[in-house]
């Protein structure tokens, strides 16, 4: 297993491309230490579609940089794992959009706190996974 994100460098990939390019340039962070690393596109597979990213890693074809959302029933199945799990990728948050008015529609109200509340159970069941 990989103990800094240098340690990649010999690995496959499996890289998200949109039509910004191909998302090879990958950040980590620990301790307050940011370290830059880009997988090489030589070695990856190469897709447009998040579904087939995670497919194609769990088959084992290489190494992702996947949201914990995405893969969070693959990590609790052990089909996938965190490689240098004490290195931590740029948290993306999550938002919900509404329309904010004076007086909110009950049943909005009632989706956000659901919500808050479902994030919050994925956050806390996906911490034994990061150090």
């Amino acid at each position: 297993m990989p103990t800094h994100p240098d340690d990649l460098r010999d690995w496959d990939f499996v890289l998200l491309t949109s039509a910004s390019g191909i998302a090879n340039q990958w950040q980590f962070a620990r301790d307050g230490e940011t370290v830059g690393f880009t997988a090489p596109v030589e070695r990856a597979r190469l897709t447009n579609d998040g579904a087939i990213a995670r497919e194609w890693a769990v088959e084992g074809r290489g190494a992702v940089m996947k949201s914990l959302w995405d893969v969070g029933d693959d990590l609790h199945a052990g089909t996938l794992r965190i490689v240098a799990p004490e290195w931590r990728c740029p948290d993306a948050p999550v938002h919900a959009l509404f329309q904010r008015t004076q007086y909110m529609a009950p049943r909005v109200r009632a989706l956000l706190d659901f919500l808050e509340q479902r994030f919050g159970d994925a956050a806390q069941a996906l911490l034994p996974f990061l150090r």
